[in-house]
Protein backbone atom coordinates (compact mmCIF):
# COMPACT_ATOMS: atom_id res chain seq x y z
CA UNK A 1 0.00 0.00 0.00
CA UNK A 2 1.30 3.00 -0.63
CA UNK A 3 2.43 5.75 1.54
CA UNK A 4 3.38 9.47 1.49
CA UNK A 5 7.28 9.83 0.63
CA UNK A 6 8.74 11.43 3.57
CA UNK A 7 10.53 14.86 2.05
CA UNK A 8 12.69 16.82 4.72
CA UNK A 9 13.04 19.75 2.51
CA UNK A 10 12.39 23.65 3.56
CA UNK A 11 10.72 25.19 0.35
CA UNK A 12 7.75 26.35 -0.65
CA UNK A 13 4.44 24.67 -2.40
CA UNK A 14 2.08 26.17 -4.18
CA UNK A 15 -0.25 23.69 -2.29
CA UNK A 16 -2.64 26.24 -1.25
CA UNK A 17 -2.79 28.41 -4.22
CA UNK A 18 -3.95 24.57 -5.97
CA UNK A 19 -6.57 23.97 -3.14
CA UNK A 20 -8.10 26.93 -3.41
CA UNK A 21 -8.51 27.33 -7.17
CA UNK A 22 -9.96 23.77 -7.32
CA UNK A 23 -12.77 24.64 -4.54
CA UNK A 24 -13.61 28.43 -5.91
CA UNK A 25 -14.25 26.55 -9.78
CA UNK A 26 -17.88 26.60 -10.53
CA UNK A 27 -20.51 26.56 -13.91
CA UNK A 28 -19.70 24.31 -16.75
CA UNK A 29 -15.77 25.13 -16.84
CA UNK A 30 -15.16 23.63 -13.48
CA UNK A 31 -13.44 20.34 -14.40
CA UNK A 32 -11.38 21.93 -16.94
CA UNK A 33 -10.37 24.38 -14.06
CA UNK A 34 -9.91 21.98 -11.50
CA UNK A 35 -7.75 19.89 -14.11
CA UNK A 36 -5.33 23.10 -14.85
CA UNK A 37 -4.72 23.59 -11.35
CA UNK A 38 -3.92 20.32 -10.06
CA UNK A 39 -1.77 20.08 -12.99
CA UNK A 40 -0.07 23.38 -12.20
CA UNK A 41 0.71 21.51 -8.29
CA UNK A 42 4.36 21.32 -7.60
CA UNK A 43 5.67 18.43 -6.27
CA UNK A 44 5.48 19.14 -2.39
CA UNK A 45 1.26 19.71 -3.31
CA UNK A 46 1.67 16.36 -5.16
CA UNK A 47 2.52 14.99 -2.24
CA UNK A 48 -0.01 16.27 -0.06
CA UNK A 49 -2.92 15.91 -2.07
CA UNK A 50 -1.86 12.48 -2.16
CA UNK A 51 -1.84 12.01 1.39
CA UNK A 52 -4.93 13.53 1.74
CA UNK A 53 -6.63 11.18 -0.68
CA UNK A 54 -4.68 8.13 -0.60
CA UNK A 55 -7.23 5.75 1.32
CA UNK A 56 -4.26 3.04 2.90
CA UNK A 57 -3.22 6.00 4.65
CA UNK A 58 -4.36 7.14 7.99
CA UNK A 59 -3.31 9.43 10.14
CA UNK A 60 -5.17 8.21 13.50
CA UNK A 61 -6.08 11.66 15.18
CA UNK A 62 -9.85 12.10 15.26
CA UNK A 63 -10.05 15.48 16.92
CA UNK A 64 -7.01 18.05 16.94
CA UNK A 65 -6.94 21.28 18.04
CA UNK A 66 -6.09 24.40 15.60
CA UNK A 67 -3.58 26.59 16.54
CA UNK A 68 -4.49 30.36 18.33
CA UNK A 69 -1.25 31.92 17.13
CA UNK A 70 1.41 30.82 14.67
CA UNK A 71 5.19 31.09 15.58
CA UNK A 72 6.43 31.51 12.00
CA UNK A 73 4.87 34.56 9.57
CA UNK A 74 4.72 33.27 6.62
CA UNK A 75 4.69 29.78 5.10
CA UNK A 76 7.00 27.19 6.90
CA UNK A 77 8.99 24.25 5.19
CA UNK A 78 6.45 21.60 3.95
CA UNK A 79 9.08 18.62 4.80
CA UNK A 80 8.41 18.97 8.65
CA UNK A 81 4.63 18.56 7.80
CA UNK A 82 5.12 15.66 5.68
CA UNK A 83 7.48 14.29 8.53
CA UNK A 84 4.36 14.82 10.89
CA UNK A 85 2.18 12.49 8.44
CA UNK A 86 4.82 9.39 8.19
CA UNK A 87 4.81 9.50 12.17
CA UNK A 88 1.08 9.53 12.42
CA UNK A 89 0.69 7.01 9.69
CA UNK A 90 3.47 4.75 11.21
CA UNK A 91 1.86 5.63 14.69
CA UNK A 92 5.07 6.06 16.21
CA UNK A 93 2.80 9.30 17.27
CA UNK A 94 -1.02 8.68 18.33
CA UNK A 95 -3.22 9.54 21.29
CA UNK A 96 -2.13 12.67 23.11
CA UNK A 97 1.79 13.08 22.05
CA UNK A 98 0.03 12.90 18.32
CA UNK A 99 -2.40 15.40 19.16
CA UNK A 100 -0.06 17.71 20.51
CA UNK A 101 2.37 16.93 17.66
CA UNK A 102 -0.31 18.37 15.00
CA UNK A 103 -1.03 21.57 17.26
CA UNK A 104 3.19 22.67 17.78
CA UNK A 105 3.57 22.01 13.74
CA UNK A 106 0.12 23.59 12.57
CA UNK A 107 1.65 26.35 14.72
CA UNK A 108 4.40 26.77 12.63
CA UNK A 109 2.86 27.83 9.15
CA UNK A 110 0.65 30.78 9.17
CA UNK A 111 -3.27 31.40 9.73
CA UNK A 112 -4.29 31.26 5.78
CA UNK A 113 -1.79 27.26 5.25
CA UNK A 114 -2.83 25.60 8.91
CA UNK A 115 -6.43 25.32 7.87
CA UNK A 116 -5.82 23.28 4.46
CA UNK A 117 -3.11 21.53 5.84
CA UNK A 118 -5.32 20.41 8.60
CA UNK A 119 -7.76 18.36 5.86
CA UNK A 120 -5.10 16.59 4.77
CA UNK A 121 -5.00 14.87 7.89
CA UNK A 122 -9.10 15.29 8.35
CA UNK A 123 -8.25 13.39 4.88
CA UNK A 124 -10.47 15.83 3.21
CA UNK A 125 -9.63 18.74 0.83
CA UNK A 126 -12.78 19.64 0.43
CA UNK A 127 -11.88 21.11 -3.25
CA UNK A 128 -14.14 19.07 -5.58
CA UNK A 129 -11.77 16.42 -6.63
CA UNK A 130 -10.98 12.52 -6.27
CA UNK A 131 -8.08 10.70 -6.46
CA UNK A 132 -9.03 9.73 -10.13
CA UNK A 133 -8.85 13.41 -11.40
CA UNK A 134 -5.33 13.98 -9.57
CA UNK A 135 -3.98 10.92 -11.18
CA UNK A 136 -5.51 12.20 -14.75
CA UNK A 137 -3.89 15.61 -14.47
CA UNK A 138 -0.85 14.61 -13.26
CA UNK A 139 -0.37 11.53 -16.16
CA UNK A 140 -0.94 14.50 -18.82
CA UNK A 141 1.42 17.22 -16.48
CA UNK A 142 3.90 15.16 -14.87
CA UNK A 143 6.05 17.47 -13.19
CA UNK A 144 10.17 17.70 -14.16
CA UNK A 145 12.27 15.62 -12.36
CA UNK A 146 9.63 13.85 -10.65
CA UNK A 147 8.98 11.53 -13.09
CA UNK A 148 8.87 8.27 -11.20
CA UNK A 149 5.51 9.54 -9.13
CA UNK A 150 3.17 6.83 -8.01
CA UNK A 151 -0.33 7.25 -8.95
CA UNK A 152 -2.50 7.68 -5.82
CA UNK A 153 -3.88 4.20 -5.13
CA UNK A 154 -7.79 4.49 -5.88
CA UNK A 155 -10.64 2.67 -2.72
CA UNK A 156 -12.28 0.24 -4.94
CA UNK A 157 -15.05 -2.38 -3.88
CA UNK A 158 -17.30 -4.50 -5.65
CA UNK A 159 -20.48 -3.01 -7.04
CA UNK A 160 -23.86 -4.78 -8.42
CA UNK A 161 -25.14 -3.79 -12.02
CA UNK A 162 -27.98 -4.16 -13.40
CA UNK A 163 -29.82 -5.37 -16.36
CA UNK A 164 -31.67 -3.46 -19.17
CA UNK A 165 -33.55 -5.96 -20.64
CA UNK A 166 -34.34 -9.97 -20.48
CA UNK A 167 -31.59 -10.24 -23.44
CA UNK A 168 -29.36 -9.41 -20.61
CA UNK A 169 -31.32 -11.23 -17.41
CA UNK A 170 -31.03 -14.12 -19.64
CA UNK A 171 -27.05 -13.33 -20.48
CA UNK A 172 -25.69 -12.27 -17.25
CA UNK A 173 -28.17 -14.50 -14.38
CA UNK A 174 -27.66 -17.74 -13.66
CA UNK A 175 -29.91 -19.71 -11.94
CA UNK A 176 -30.13 -21.08 -8.97
CA UNK A 177 -28.21 -17.84 -7.34
CA UNK A 178 -28.20 -16.35 -3.74
CA UNK A 179 -30.49 -13.86 -3.38
CA UNK A 180 -29.11 -11.29 -1.03
CA UNK A 181 -31.80 -8.36 0.56
CA UNK A 182 -30.72 -4.90 -0.76
CA UNK A 183 -30.22 -2.72 2.13
CA UNK A 184 -30.94 0.77 2.58
CA UNK A 185 -27.57 1.33 4.74
CA UNK A 186 -24.21 2.51 3.94
CA UNK A 187 -21.79 -0.02 2.33
CA UNK A 188 -18.55 -0.50 5.13
CA UNK A 189 -15.74 -1.78 4.85
CA UNK A 190 -13.82 -3.15 7.97
CA UNK A 191 -9.61 -3.73 7.64
CA UNK A 192 -8.77 -5.47 10.58
CA UNK A 193 -5.25 -6.26 11.91
CA UNK A 194 -3.56 -7.48 14.82
CA UNK A 195 -2.52 -5.51 16.68
CA UNK A 196 -3.80 -2.36 15.10
CA UNK A 197 -7.27 -0.46 15.24
CA UNK A 198 -10.06 -1.37 12.81
CA UNK A 199 -9.85 0.78 9.96
CA UNK A 200 -13.81 1.42 8.42
CA UNK A 201 -14.14 2.32 5.03
CA UNK A 202 -17.02 3.72 3.11
CA UNK A 203 -17.17 2.90 -0.68
CA UNK A 204 -15.03 5.73 -1.39
CA UNK A 205 -12.60 4.63 0.90
CA UNK A 206 -13.59 7.55 3.40
CA UNK A 207 -12.85 6.81 7.05
CA UNK A 208 -16.11 6.16 8.82
CA UNK A 209 -14.81 7.30 12.20
CA UNK A 210 -18.52 6.88 13.66
CA UNK A 211 -18.04 3.59 13.54
CA UNK A 212 -14.90 3.62 15.88
CA UNK A 213 -15.87 1.18 18.37
CA UNK A 214 -19.00 -0.23 17.25
CA UNK A 215 -17.96 -3.70 15.66
CA UNK A 216 -14.94 -4.02 17.56
CA UNK A 217 -15.48 -6.79 20.06
CA UNK A 218 -16.92 -8.83 17.17
CA UNK A 219 -14.37 -8.32 14.41
CA UNK A 220 -11.14 -8.64 17.32
CA UNK A 221 -12.97 -12.42 18.05
CA UNK A 222 -13.17 -13.32 14.29
CA UNK A 223 -9.26 -12.26 13.94
CA UNK A 224 -8.61 -14.38 16.73
CA UNK A 225 -10.44 -17.51 15.82
CA UNK A 226 -9.41 -17.95 11.82
CA UNK A 227 -5.92 -16.55 12.39
CA UNK A 228 -4.92 -13.43 10.20
CA UNK A 229 -5.64 -10.15 8.95
CA UNK A 230 -8.77 -9.96 6.92
CA UNK A 231 -11.30 -7.62 5.15
CA UNK A 232 -14.51 -7.58 5.64
CA UNK A 233 -17.25 -5.92 3.02
CA UNK A 234 -20.87 -5.31 4.30
CA UNK A 235 -24.01 -2.98 4.85
CA UNK A 236 -24.28 -1.07 8.38
CA UNK A 237 -27.43 -0.73 8.57
CA UNK A 238 -29.95 0.44 11.67
CA UNK A 239 -33.32 -0.63 10.74
CA UNK A 240 -33.91 2.12 7.69
CA UNK A 241 -31.62 4.54 6.23
CA UNK A 242 -32.63 7.65 8.65
CA UNK A 243 -31.61 5.79 11.83
CA UNK A 244 -28.67 4.45 9.91
CA UNK A 245 -27.65 8.08 9.13
CA UNK A 246 -29.01 9.53 12.66
CA UNK A 247 -26.05 6.95 13.81
CA UNK A 248 -23.30 9.35 12.47
CA UNK A 249 -24.54 12.22 15.01
CA UNK A 250 -22.67 13.47 17.70
CA UNK A 251 -25.10 11.73 20.86
CA UNK A 252 -27.74 9.86 19.00
CA UNK A 253 -26.50 6.67 20.72
CA UNK A 254 -29.83 5.05 20.76
CA UNK A 255 -29.70 4.95 16.56
CA UNK A 256 -26.20 3.82 17.09
CA UNK A 257 -26.87 1.16 19.55
CA UNK A 258 -29.40 -0.25 17.16
CA UNK A 259 -26.71 -0.82 14.13
CA UNK A 260 -25.89 -4.29 12.65
CA UNK A 261 -23.30 -5.10 10.34
CA UNK A 262 -24.71 -7.11 7.52
CA UNK A 263 -21.80 -8.89 5.72
CA UNK A 264 -21.67 -9.75 2.27
CA UNK A 265 -18.13 -11.16 2.22
CA UNK A 266 -15.20 -11.78 4.35
CA UNK A 267 -11.13 -12.50 2.61
CA UNK A 268 -7.94 -12.28 3.76
CA UNK A 269 -6.45 -8.61 3.76
CA UNK A 270 -3.72 -10.22 1.16
CA UNK A 271 -6.84 -10.62 -1.14
CA UNK A 272 -7.59 -7.23 -0.79
CA UNK A 273 -4.26 -5.81 -0.88
CA UNK A 274 -4.05 -7.87 -4.29
CA UNK A 275 -7.27 -7.21 -5.36
CA UNK A 276 -7.24 -11.24 -6.34
CA UNK A 277 -9.11 -13.67 -4.96
CA UNK A 278 -10.60 -17.54 -5.67
CA UNK A 279 -13.16 -17.27 -2.85
CA UNK A 280 -16.84 -17.85 -4.63
CA UNK A 281 -20.11 -16.55 -3.21
CA UNK A 282 -21.30 -19.83 -2.08
CA UNK A 283 -17.88 -20.70 -0.45
CA UNK A 284 -17.98 -17.16 1.25
CA UNK A 285 -21.44 -17.51 2.11
CA UNK A 286 -20.99 -20.92 3.64
CA UNK A 287 -17.74 -20.05 5.59
CA UNK A 288 -19.72 -16.81 6.97
CA UNK A 289 -22.70 -18.91 8.24
CA UNK A 290 -20.48 -21.33 10.14
CA UNK A 291 -18.07 -18.85 10.99
CA UNK A 292 -20.15 -16.20 12.60
CA UNK A 293 -21.69 -19.54 15.04
CA UNK A 294 -18.41 -20.19 16.40
CA UNK A 295 -17.51 -16.50 17.17
CA UNK A 296 -20.71 -15.93 18.89
CA UNK A 297 -20.98 -12.92 17.32
CA UNK A 298 -23.24 -9.80 18.81
CA UNK A 299 -23.36 -7.15 16.16
CA UNK A 300 -22.46 -8.90 13.16
CA UNK A 301 -24.35 -11.16 11.01
CA UNK A 302 -24.78 -12.67 7.28
CA UNK A 303 -26.50 -10.85 5.34
CA UNK A 304 -30.15 -12.05 4.79
CA UNK A 305 -31.50 -13.65 1.45
CA UNK A 306 -31.92 -16.96 0.24
CA UNK A 307 -31.18 -19.22 -2.83
CA UNK A 308 -34.25 -18.47 -5.72
CA UNK A 309 -34.20 -21.21 -7.95
CA UNK A 310 -35.48 -19.38 -11.06
CA UNK A 311 -36.74 -15.79 -12.42
CA UNK A 312 -40.37 -16.34 -11.08
CA UNK A 313 -38.90 -18.18 -7.76
CA UNK A 314 -36.85 -14.33 -7.59
CA UNK A 315 -39.41 -12.00 -8.41
CA UNK A 316 -41.71 -13.67 -5.97
CA UNK A 317 -39.32 -13.30 -3.13
CA UNK A 318 -38.16 -9.75 -4.46
CA UNK A 319 -41.93 -8.85 -3.80
CA UNK A 320 -41.61 -10.16 -0.42
CA UNK A 321 -38.51 -8.67 0.86
CA UNK A 322 -39.86 -5.08 0.04
CA UNK A 323 -43.54 -5.41 0.76
CA UNK A 324 -42.77 -7.67 4.18
CA UNK A 325 -39.14 -7.07 5.35
CA UNK A 326 -39.61 -3.17 4.15
CA UNK A 327 -36.24 -3.61 2.16
CA UNK A 328 -34.84 -2.08 -1.10
CA UNK A 329 -35.05 -5.07 -3.19
CA UNK A 330 -32.33 -7.98 -3.58
CA UNK A 331 -28.98 -8.42 -5.12
CA UNK A 332 -28.45 -11.42 -7.01
CA UNK A 333 -25.08 -13.16 -6.68
CA UNK A 334 -23.72 -15.63 -8.92
CA UNK A 335 -22.61 -18.58 -6.81
CA UNK A 336 -19.54 -19.58 -9.12
CA UNK A 337 -18.75 -15.57 -9.42
CA UNK A 338 -15.45 -14.43 -7.18
CA UNK A 339 -15.19 -10.76 -5.84
CA UNK A 340 -13.91 -8.40 -7.90
CA UNK A 341 -13.04 -5.08 -7.61
CA UNK A 342 -15.48 -3.41 -10.02
CA UNK A 343 -19.11 -3.28 -10.67
CA UNK A 344 -19.72 -6.63 -12.01
CA UNK A 345 -23.11 -8.56 -13.24
CA UNK A 346 -21.83 -11.24 -11.29
CA UNK A 347 -23.94 -9.15 -8.73
CA UNK A 348 -27.08 -7.57 -10.17
CA UNK A 349 -30.02 -5.67 -8.66
CA UNK A 350 -33.37 -5.88 -9.01
CA UNK A 351 -36.59 -4.04 -7.48
CA UNK A 352 -40.32 -4.48 -7.53
CA UNK A 353 -41.76 -6.31 -9.81
CA UNK A 354 -45.57 -5.07 -10.69
CA UNK A 355 -48.45 -7.48 -12.77
CA UNK A 356 -50.56 -5.87 -15.17
CA UNK A 357 -53.57 -7.50 -17.59
CA UNK A 358 -52.73 -7.59 -20.98
CA UNK A 359 -54.52 -8.84 -24.37
CA UNK A 360 -52.19 -11.25 -26.34
CA UNK A 361 -51.71 -10.01 -29.65
CA UNK A 362 -48.94 -12.10 -31.19
CA UNK A 363 -46.65 -14.73 -31.24
CA UNK A 364 -43.27 -15.50 -32.45
CA UNK A 365 -40.58 -18.18 -32.92
CA UNK A 366 -37.27 -18.66 -30.63
CA UNK A 367 -34.21 -17.61 -31.60
CA UNK A 368 -32.27 -19.90 -33.92
CA UNK A 369 -29.80 -22.05 -32.07
CA UNK A 370 -31.51 -22.64 -28.77
CA UNK A 371 -34.56 -24.88 -27.78
CA UNK A 372 -37.39 -22.87 -28.59
CA UNK A 373 -36.40 -22.65 -31.75
CA UNK A 374 -39.17 -24.61 -33.46
CA UNK A 375 -41.88 -23.72 -30.96
CA UNK A 376 -42.45 -20.80 -28.86
CA UNK A 377 -40.29 -18.13 -27.89
CA UNK A 378 -42.80 -15.49 -26.96
CA UNK A 379 -46.07 -13.69 -26.99
CA UNK A 380 -46.59 -9.89 -28.22
CA UNK A 381 -49.19 -8.21 -25.55
CA UNK A 382 -50.90 -4.80 -25.05
CA UNK A 383 -52.23 -3.52 -22.12
CA UNK A 384 -52.96 -0.62 -19.13
CA UNK A 385 -50.80 -0.21 -15.85
CA UNK A 386 -53.03 0.45 -13.18
CA UNK A 387 -51.76 4.23 -13.65
CA UNK A 388 -53.46 3.90 -17.19
CA UNK A 389 -50.10 4.22 -19.15
CA UNK A 390 -50.95 2.01 -22.39
CA UNK A 391 -47.84 -0.46 -23.01
CA UNK A 392 -47.08 -2.88 -26.05
CA UNK A 393 -43.89 -5.15 -25.02
CA UNK A 394 -42.88 -8.63 -26.02
CA UNK A 395 -42.83 -11.55 -23.26
CA UNK A 396 -40.77 -14.53 -23.93
CA UNK A 397 -40.13 -15.80 -20.28
CA UNK A 398 -42.25 -17.41 -17.63
CA UNK A 399 -43.45 -20.10 -19.98
CA UNK A 400 -43.12 -24.13 -19.42
CA UNK A 401 -42.04 -26.68 -22.14
CA UNK A 402 -45.55 -27.89 -22.35
CA UNK A 403 -47.11 -24.03 -22.76
CA UNK A 404 -44.88 -23.03 -25.69
CA UNK A 405 -45.68 -26.32 -27.38
CA UNK A 406 -49.35 -26.03 -26.98
CA UNK A 407 -49.66 -22.32 -27.47
CA UNK A 408 -47.30 -22.23 -30.83
CA UNK A 409 -49.66 -25.21 -32.19
CA UNK A 410 -53.08 -23.61 -31.46
CA UNK A 411 -52.19 -19.72 -32.35
CA UNK A 412 -56.11 -18.75 -32.77
CA UNK A 413 -57.10 -20.18 -29.27
CA UNK A 414 -55.09 -18.08 -27.71
CA UNK A 415 -55.06 -15.01 -29.92
CA UNK A 416 -56.53 -11.89 -27.84
CA UNK A 417 -56.58 -14.20 -24.64
CA UNK A 418 -55.79 -11.98 -21.35
CA UNK A 419 -52.60 -12.49 -19.73
CA UNK A 420 -51.00 -11.79 -16.68
CA UNK A 421 -47.98 -10.43 -16.97
CA UNK A 422 -44.97 -9.57 -14.01
CA UNK A 423 -42.77 -6.50 -15.20
CA UNK A 424 -40.54 -4.35 -12.93
CA UNK A 425 -41.16 -0.96 -14.68
CA UNK A 426 -42.44 0.77 -17.50
CA UNK A 427 -39.66 2.27 -20.02
CA UNK A 428 -40.53 4.43 -22.93
CA UNK A 429 -38.19 3.96 -25.71
CA UNK A 430 -37.14 7.55 -28.00
CA UNK A 431 -38.16 5.48 -31.20
CA UNK A 432 -41.94 4.49 -29.99
CA UNK A 433 -44.70 5.94 -29.19
CA UNK A 434 -45.88 4.00 -26.87
CA UNK A 435 -44.49 2.28 -23.89
CA UNK A 436 -42.84 -1.15 -23.13
CA UNK A 437 -42.30 -3.26 -20.01
CA UNK A 438 -38.72 -3.92 -18.28
CA UNK A 439 -38.07 -7.50 -16.86
CA UNK A 440 -41.86 -8.91 -18.69
CA UNK A 441 -42.58 -12.48 -17.79
CA UNK A 442 -45.71 -14.93 -18.02
CA UNK A 443 -47.67 -15.40 -15.15
CA UNK A 444 -50.96 -17.39 -16.08
CA UNK A 445 -53.65 -16.79 -18.24
CA UNK A 446 -57.12 -15.43 -16.72
CA UNK A 447 -60.84 -16.06 -18.39
CA UNK A 448 -62.41 -13.43 -15.84
CA UNK A 449 -61.72 -10.31 -17.78
CA UNK A 450 -61.07 -8.84 -21.06
CA UNK A 451 -58.13 -6.16 -22.04
CA UNK A 452 -59.88 -3.92 -24.22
Amino acid sequence: MASTRTVNLKGQTNFVEVIEMCQNASGAGSKQVIQTALGMADPLARDLITAALDPYQVFGVKQFDMPSKFEVPGFAGVGIFLDLLQALSSRSLTGDAARAAVLKTLAMFDARTAPYLARVIDKDLRAGFSADSANKAWKANPFPGDMDRSMIPTFEVMLADKCDDMDDFAKYVTFPCQGDWKYDGQRTICIVRQGRPVEYRARSGKPMDHLVGTYDKDLSNIREYIGYDFVMDGESFAGNFTETINAKKEGNQEAKDALRLRAFFLMPLTDWIAQKTDITMRRNREMLISLFVKCDLRRIEVSKGREVKDFQDMTTYCNHVIDVEKQEGLILKDWAAVYTWDRSMAWCKVKRFYDVDCKVTGFYLGKKGTKNAKRLGGIKVWGRTECGTIVESDCGSGFTDAERDEIWSNQPKYMGATVVIKYQEVSKSKNKAVASLRFPTFERFRDDKTVE
